[in-house]
């Protein structure tokens, strides 16, 4: 601690390069730990569908249930919603997801009050029952027994279950599980007899003597599409959020890999600047045990101080996250515990190790005469110290070009978003099981009344409704051509639209033209589909007045190909997808669409009011822009974003840090060889050639290593499917500028301590 004191920049230098990377590394572990590795129990496998986001049908549940003897047990769940949840006075928005009734058993939850859900709840006939988090249960002060509302429609709660229980679906958190059959209140009623509409995601524990393969084999005996996969596997898959977690945490790493070069480079020069110190303490006696002690001391020091600030740091982001409404259900299954940490401290154990090793072979055998009699001059065993610097530059290359690509991709989703009039278009997401409402034609028939009571509103220009609510999701299911039906079907998205539902979006039609009045009042089968289906199903010719199969439903003759709607994630890759006129299925929850003159609060008023006269509840739904759904659908990517800047800067500014410091160590080292050179005739350029000579070789190892490091990873960018994209060459180019400029100031930091050098003063000094 007193040889720390004496230099405390080395100290504090080392501890905030250490603890910002340890922390960065700890914090994105954990989440990933915790989201993405950790299983919620072991044993566990997912049969999916490749093409359906993972997802299955409820025949597919029932079959791998009664005809799977790998499968010991087998539960299903659906993707949830948001519900309004009530007990008396006390209303609460929350998040309600469907699942079978060996759900809890399969993930060996125990209740906490009550009892859990049984077969007996999920039959027809049975009275609707729920099971609560305990934490809701406590807020909402409940014994199990009592009644709640739920969109309106009653329950009553058997129990509870852990405030801890993460459950299968991470991302959700639902804090209400009911039986699939009580679904209803918020998916369509057909979900239990279209055989071709997927929306659970199974789960099953295989039998003692099975084999993954065995129930793989099995399972395709009633559908050869399936796959089998572990809970790692299906959410990386099917979970961009997920995928995008991974990249940060390989940024992060990087951070994490240069934090530790420059605290690997800093503690070799400061043991270079203490040999003589060293060779002393031998000359008076001292042992080799004794000098690894003092270095393992200090450095030790450092790396405790180090890693507990970042343990700290990272605890305090965790903490923060969990306050943010848009990131505290991620993290909820999140925690820093030793199966987080232990990986981190390895990893600095390891360095300090290695760190060692080659320090004591810097330290071994020192002269006490031939030191204090030595120039000191940097020579070729330096060549360690210009390769860290060489890994500095080429990690610091890869986080600048990795953060200048994702802003791009940033930059070309909003100019892709700019096609259409997302500042004069208004969403409004109306359920009418709010209302208690669950007979289709009531449903159209008001869905058409408010679009025509909004259209007379002043300032409107256009009015539609939709299934699909832009850039968050739609429906999905097959399609196959009547005249080949032993072919693959196509796997592809669907929404039910009203006819100006095009228009008011600002979509372009390739062919054809969208639906007529008429046809949505004749409930006519034609159908529009997008370019991505269009090419799909009739890649030579034009599909204007041909037909296609939505199985199992009926045939649809195409009218229409547009190019875009906005109805995919921006970025994203176009899937094929149809669209059909709202009248041949009104689903309960719709997105109204309002193209406005201008938006403004005066209007949204107006719309409020032209609204309340339908809508019979106290509080009316929202309106939000259409800008505000881009941000929406936008918003990991701009915080993976912002994240990624914030890494590449810093290591930027880490790289310079290391830079100046080899750079001065150097020149302290050169003074006198230097000042020897002028006193015999040499000039301060010939020694600035020299000292370029010297060193530019390591730049230039180090800008070239980190263009093969960006063009390395072009690949994975491709296998994570990201929404974003791989560093160009115009990134790499954008990103190995700042770091030249860097590279040319370290260079010559040396340079103008030479120009300055007074020859006497230095070769008088011993």
């Amino acid at each position: 601690m007193r040889s720390l004191r004496s230099r405390p920049a080395y100290l504090l230098i080392g501890v905030l390069l250490l603890g910002t990377g340890s922390a960065g590394l700890l914090l994105i572990g954990a989440l990933l730990d915790g989201l993405l590795v950790r299983p919620p129990a072991a044993g566990l496998v997912f049969p999916h569908l490749p093409l359906t986001s993972g997802r299955l049908g409820l025949s597919t549940y029932t079959r791998a249930r009664d005809q799977v003897p790998s499968f010991s047990a087998v539960a299903a769940y659906d993707g949830g919603a948001g519900v309004e949840l009530a007990a008396g006075e006390r209303k609460e928005r929350t998040q309600v997801q469907g699942i079978s009734p060996g759900y809890f058993s399969l993930l060996g939850a125990a209740p906490v009050r009550g009892r859990l859900l049984e077969e007996s709840d999920d039959r027809a006939e049975a009275e609707p029952v729920a099971v609560l988090r305990e934490d809701l249960l406590r807020r909402l002060q409940l014994e199990p027994g009592a009644s709640v509302l739920i969109n309106s429609h009653p329950f009553r709660v058997v129990g509870s279950v852990a405030t801890r229980f993460a459950g299968l679906d991470r991302q959700a958190w639902p804090s209400v599980w009911i039986p699939l059959r009580a679904t209803s209140l918020y998916q369509p009623s057909q979900v239990f007899t279209r055989e071709g509409t997927v929306w659970l995601t199974l789960a099953a524990r295989l039998a003692p003597a099975a084999t993954p393969e065995r129930a793989l084999e099995e399972l395709r005996r009633f559908d050869r599409r399936i796959e089998l996969t572990t809970f790692t596997g299906l959410r990386f898959r099917y979970d961009v959020r997920a995928r995008t977690l991974l990249l940060l945490g390989g940024a992060l790493s990087a951070l994490f890999l240069l934090a530790l070069c420059n605290l690997f480079l800093l503690t070799l020069l400061r043991a270079f600047t203490r040999r003589r110190d060293v060779a002393l303490r031998f000359a008076l006696g001292a042992r080799e045990s004794d000098v690894a002690a003092w270095f393992w001391g200090e450095l030790g020091v450092v790396v405790a101080l180090g890693l507990a600030f970042g343990y700290s740091a990272a605890r305090a982001l965790l903490s923060q996250l969990g306050r943010v409404s848009e990131t505290s259900v991620l993290v909820r299954a999140v925690s820093l515990d030793l199966r987080s940490v232990a990986p981190v401290v390895a990893v600095c154990v390891g360095a300090i190790w290695c760190l060692w090793r080659v320090a004591r072979a810097q330290l071994q055998g020192n002269d006490l005469h031939t030191l204090l009699a030595e120039g000191a001059a940097v020579s070729s065993r330096h060549t360690l110290t210009r390769t860290l610097l060489a890994v500095q530059l080429a990690l610091a290359a890869l986080l600048l070009s990795l953060s200048l690509a994702s802003w791009s991709a940033l930059r070309a989703h909003r100019e892709e978003a700019s096609r259409f009039p997302t500042g004069r278009v208004l969403l409004l997401d109306a359920d009418v099981r709010l209302l208690g409402w669950r007979e289709p034609e009531r449903a159209a028939a008001f869905y058409e009344r408010v679009i025509a009571a909004l259209r007379g509103v002043p300032g409107v220009l256009g009015c539609a409704a939709a299934s699909l609510s832009p850039l968050v999701g739609t429906g999905s299911g097959t399609v196959h051509l009547p005249e080949d039906q032993q072919k693959e079907a196509l796997w592809t998205l669907y929404g039910f639209v009203s006819p100006d539902y095009f228009t008011t979006l600002g979509s372009h039609f390739e062919q054809g033209r969208p639906f007529l009045a008429e046809e949505q009042r004749q409930k006519a089968e034609v159908a529009v589909i997008n370019q991505a289906m269009a090419e799909a199903l009739w890649p030579s010719s034009s599909p204007i007045g041909k037909s296609f199969v939505s199985w199992p439903g009926p045939r649809f003759s195409v009218v229409g190909v547009v190019d875009h709607t906005l109805s995919q994630a921006l970025g994203s890759e176009r899937k094929p997808q149809f669209y059909l006129p709202l009248t041949l299925d009104p689903q309960p929850r719709m997105t109204f669409l309002v193209q406005v003159e201008r938006d403004s609060a005066q209007l949204r008023q107006a719309l409020t009011r032209q609204l309340s006269s339908w809508w019979p509840l106290p509080e009316p739904p929202s309106w939000r822009s259409l800008d505000d759904q881009v941000e929406y659908s936008q918003r990991d990517l701009s915080a993976a974003v912002r994240v990624l800047f914030g890494v590449a800067l810093f290591s930027a500014a880490v790289s310079a840090l290391g830079l100046y410091f080899f750079s001065s160590f150097s020149a302290a080292l050169a003074l006198k060889e230097a000042a020897l050179r002028l006193a015999l005739g040499a000039t301060w350029h010939a020694l600035a050639r020299r000292q370029i000579q010297l060193y530019a070789p390591t730049a230039v190892l180090g800008l070239s290593l980190g263009g093969l490091l960006v063009w390395g990873t072009r690949p994975v960018f491709h296998w994570l499917e990201v929404p974003t994209e791989a560093p160009s060459l115009q990134h790499l180019i954008l990103a190995l500028a700042p770091l030249a400029v860097i590279t040319l100031l370290g260079l010559a930091a040396p340079i103008w301590r030479l120009r300055r050098l007074d020859v006497c003063r230095t070769l008088s000094l011993d």
